[in-house]
């Protein structure tokens, strides 16, 4: 393997994790913010310490994976299939650092293992049919935009 393939994937997969991070961290804190308010405004719903906690992965980890297939989408149509060196940092690298799945999986078994059966199978069907559209969207946008 090329050593400059390999670098590529290296810092677009550090950068895609790092940019993960911060992304499901803005979500979350996003979603506290707003639960806050909430309250303050006097709805009690929002106080349901079971309830919160769990759109806190649907939220978070959901929306990277999302966003990271309408990403992975637009770069596959979008990148030339020659362009081996701009794949492998950005779709194998980057994207791939970006989404995972596996937190997701994971947030979907502690959701269940805590008896959340509803907010478990949304995580689980929900991402991934909505990444699925994503990626479908995204390879679309990418299509007319690049290739008219």
């Amino acid at each position: 393997m090329n050593p400059l393939t390999v670098f590529a994937i290296a810092l677009g997969g550090a950068l895609g994790a790092v940019s993960r991070w911060r992304l499901d961290i803005l979500v979350r804190r996003a979603v506290t913010a707003l639960a806050a308010r909430h309250r303050l405004h006097g709805h009690r719903d929002s106080d349901d310490p079971v309830r919160r906690p769990a759109a806190l992965p649907l939220l978070g980890i959901g929306i990277v994976n999302i966003l990271g297939s309408l990403l992975l989408g637009a770069a596959i149509r979008a990148l030339d299939p020659g362009a081996e060196l701009a794949r492998a940092l950005i779709v194998t690298g980057f994207l791939g650092g970006f989404t995972t799945f596996s937190t997701a999986v994971m947030d979907c078994w502690n959701l269940w293992r805590a008896g959340r059966r509803g907010p478990a199978l949304a995580l689980l069907l929900g991402v991934w049919a909505l990444s699925l559209a994503a990626l479908s969207l995204g390879a679309a946008l990418a299509g007319a935009l690049v290739r008219p």
